[in-house]
């Protein structure tokens, strides 16, 4: 059977209980940051000597292809520009309700 007594002596040592939990539990923790401070530093140590992962070689060849299509696309994109670019000043200015002058201008571009 629990006595009102031990449960009175019970309550008044929880401070007691509280404060030894407290004075091992804060430094602990301090240490327990650290460590794990430092890790932290370490794999980023790491990452940072080796910025570049390893590939196998399918990745290689993925990589080489998506490279030369990149460059073909910008070959293809400095056509275009220069297309564009290089179209008659009054090409770029066409109003598409004259149709008179739109026919005149297309005869220009078959010639």
């Amino acid at each position: 059977m629990i006595y009102l007594g031990n449960i009175i002596h019970l309550v008044e040592s929880l401070p007691k209980i509280l404060t030894i939990i407290m004075v091992f539990s804060i430094p602990l923790s301090a240490v327990w940051g650290i460590y794990r401070y430092k890790m932290q530093q370490l794999k980023l140590k790491s990452n940072t000597a080796s910025p570049t992962p390893t590939l196998d070689g399918t990745d290689l060849r993925l990589l080489k292809e998506t490279l030369a299509q990149n460059k073909q696309l910008e070959e293809r994109v400095k056509n275009l520009e220069t297309i564009v670019t290089s179209l008659d000043k009054d090409l770029l200015s066409v109003n598409t309700n004259d149709t008179a002058h739109v026919k005149e201008m297309a005869t220009k571009l078959e010639r």
